[in-house]
């Protein structure tokens, strides 16, 4: 069973071309799956990819107080699995999930910072120590750009174009897309590589990198946003993301086109963005009931 994974693992990473982030979360529910059925003694072989058996950890997980959204996450999970080894040829039974029933997740409107919040948390002062260059900079780019954590960590010298004030970005499925950055960024990422290459050690190809001179890591890139975020904003439960989210949505507050908006984050379907209107809407209503003569009435 834990080949059958590895390899599933393996032909998303290697054919699809998911993200490590990708991979591990479907790695992680199709563990988390097998460790219930082996500890309820639903078996160890791929029978175990029952509909009862399914069913029964989605109501244990549901019980424990998981939500729609997560629940949906790990079906997915266990669907793209089973359905790969439906065409492998090593999985010969009906389909379970054609007696899944798939809970709706409601939709939930992403957290964003506020204006304020966002000048204190991306204008901490200037330093000469690395960390603090660094991680100002890592702030930056998050917000300023949109960048996904995962492309983030993967960018490289090279994708700056510091000419044409552009930066190259290697997105999901491998999709590339160029964004446009301020005199203001430039600025700081010549800052970060000056302080950068006064590192006496061996350092690795990518912009981003530790003081040992390895690459930066997901987990660290997310403890500094909640630092952050903790001190200075009143949002509870944070993440990276939180500054892509509002970066789409101030873009859109102020006049952006939808499409341009999706072009930058790179999305590849405009439905994805679209969710961001429905804040910029609320802008505008807030805007309009503060400026309307008879809002006040």
């Amino acid at each position: 069973m834990q080949n059958s994974v590895a390899q599933f693992i393996q032909f998303l990473r290697i054919e699809r071309r998911y993200s490590d982030h990708t991979t591990l979360a479907y790695q992680s529910d199709l563990l988390q799956f097998l460790h219930f059925a082996q500890v309820h003694s639903w078996g160890e072989n791929l029978d175990v990819f029952s509909h009862k058996c399914i069913r029964a950890w989605l109501v244990l997980l549901a019980a424990n107080g998981a939500q729609a959204a997560s629940l949906r996450r790990k079906i997915s999970s266990l669907q793209s699995f089973v359905k790969w080894a439906i065409n492998k040829g090593i999985y010969t039974q009906p389909n379970p999930f054609l007696k899944i029933t798939i809970p709706k997740s409601g939709k939930r409107l992403p957290a964003i910072f506020n204006e304020s919040e966002l000048k204190k948390m991306l204008d901490l002062g200037s330093s000469d120590e690395f960390d603090d260059t660094r991680n100002n900079l890592i702030m930056n780019l998050l917000y300023q750009c949109g960048l996904r954590r995962s492309e983030l960590i993967a960018l490289k010298e090279e994708n700056i174009d510091f000419f044409r004030m552009t930066i190259k970005v290697k997105g999901k499925g491998n999709k590339e897309r160029i964004i446009p950055i301020l005199d203001e960024l430039i600025l700081k990422i010549r800052r970060y590589l000056e302080v950068r290459n006064k590192l006496d050690v061996l350092r690795e190809d990518r912009l981003i990198i530790l003081k040992n001179g390895k690459a930066m890591y997901p987990e660290a890139v997310y403890r500094l946003v909640k630092t952050l975020a903790g001190t200075y904003s009143t949002i509870h439960r944070t993440s990276p993301h939180i500054l892509r989210h509002s970066f789409a949505s101030h873009l859109l507050d102020n006049g952006a086109e939808l499409n341009v908006v999706k072009s930058l984050l790179g999305h590849a379907s405009l439905a994805s963005t679209q969710v961001y209107t429905h804040s910029s809407i609320e802008k505008l209503k807030e805007i309009y009931m503060k400026a309307h003569p008879k809002a006040s009435f």
